[in-house]
Order: structure tokens, then sequence, then C-alpha cells
């Protein structure tokens, strides 16, 4: 637990250090918010070691940063955008790991309305707050679907739904 801390607020540090020489504070602070809020409960893909989850970090939350600032979607794109993302958690989430089975029904189920709960109120931020925050609600739930697509799984060789082989022991 302290070690997950420990990486947790090292690499936090190290990409608002990042975003500050970058002049992209404010977006990476609201995609750290959005993206965080999703991935909670929708949980998804880790890098499959320490050095692969900073390079994946730091890359994408400055890059992340820089298009929410610098490549700005169209209000009605970025809502259709968003209910793709929400379909996704729909059918995927949450999206569990070898190392972090879900196996609960119950919490599976919990886990999944939360998420849905989340992107609505993500969306209602967005209808209101479009101007200053909607390209970070977009990237971020872009990200966070990616994250528990069965392809990118796949694409990285990685199993998902451990929890249905747990379940037959």
């Amino acid at each position: 637990g302290l070690e997950v801390m420990y990486h947790f607020i090292t690499k936090f540090i190290v990409v608002l250090l990042l975003s500050l020489y970058f002049n992209l504070l404010k977006q990476t602070l609201f995609i750290y918010i959005f993206y965080g809020l999703l991935r909670i409960n929708a949980h998804g893909l880790h890098a499959k070691s320490n050095l692969s989850c900073w390079i994946i970090t730091l890359t994408t939350y400055i890059l992340l940063s820089f298009l929410s600032k610098y490549l700005l979607i169209n209000f009605n794109i970025g809502l259709l955008i968003i209910y793709i993302c929400m379909f996704s958690y729909f059918l995927w989430a949450p999206s569990d790991t070898k190392g972090k089975p879900i196996v609960s029904k119950k919490l599976r189920l919990r886990l999944k309305l939360l998420t849905v709960i989340i992107a609505s109120i993500e969306v209602i931020i967005y209808f209101k707050f479009y101007k200053y925050v909607g390209n970070s609600i977009i990237y971020s739930n872009i990200l966070q679907s990616m994250l528990i697509n069965p392809v990118i799984y796949k694409i990285s060789n990685q199993k998902r739904n451990n929890y249905l082989a747990l379940s037959n022991c």
C-alpha cells in the first residue's frame, strides 16, 4: 500500500512539474480529476512494469493535456464521443486485471453503476462548462474507455474478466 502511494505521489508531482513547464497545468489537473473519477470504479488495464507505467503515465497526461488545450473538439462531436464512451462503460466496466480480479457479482454491478453515474455527472458538467473543461472531459473519457476495451487487453497480451476463472473454482 505504501509503495503504491509513493509511486502515485511521485508520478503526480513529476507530471505536475512537466505540465507547469509546458504551461498545461490547468488541463492536466482537469484530466487527472475527470479521468481519476472514472478510473476508480471502471478500473482497466495496467502497465506490466513500473518503468512502462512511468513512460505511459508521463506521455499520456502531457499528451492529453496538450490535446485538450490545442486540439479543440466541436461541442456536438464531443458529446457523441462521450456517449460512445458511456456505451463502452455499460459493456465493459468494471474491467479487472489478473492481479486484481473483481469476483463479486454485486461489487461488479455497483462499480458499473458508479462508473455510469460519474460519466453522467461529467456529461452535465460538459453541458454547463464546455468552454472551460469540455476537452478535458472528452479526452479523459476516451482514455478510460480505451483502457477497459477488450481489444486493448488483447493487443497488450493481458487477460480480462479474470473473475470468470476464479468463480469457476
